[in-house]
């Protein structure tokens, strides 16, 4: 019993020491692919204006899935669905649904430029 004990004193004192970046999470469920949902609010969110630049990752994004986890340590809430276009890779926060339930359009969120680092916060504008 002393011995479990101290694993998990010395993994939580690990956890917590690192910050930023590595701090932990819960374990992340699957994340759907919307090859179907309209992104175009999202991108015109993100080419016009200035972007809220939420965060930096330590390394270049080059995939919508190394991008996921970096997202996931940024935003406070779930993210519902991802998607991609030839500059950006998406992840809603907020989506409308099709009957079915699956994601038909994103409405907020977070994206990430291809090949790079900033994590950048959105939100569709009526």
């Amino acid at each position: 019993m002393r011995f479990l004990f101290s694993v998990v004193l010395l993994t939580g004192l690990t956890l917590a020491s690192h910050g930023g970046w590595e701090k932990a999470q819960p374990a992340a469920k699957a994340v759907p692919v919307a090859k179907d949902a309209d992104i175009d609010f999202a991108l015109d969110g993100l080419e016009s204006g200035d972007p809220y630049v939420a965060a930096e990752g330590p390394a270049p994004v080059s995939s919508l899935e190394s991008g996921l986890p970096h997202v996931q340590k940024v935003s406070k809430q779930p993210i519902l669905a991802m998607a991609e276009s030839k500059k950006w890779f998406i992840y809603a926060t907020a989506v409308g649904r099709a009957e079915k339930g699956e994601p038909l359009l994103f409405i907020s969120g977070y994206a990430i430029k291809r090949d790079g680092r900033e994590v950048v916060g959105w939100t569709m504008r009526w």
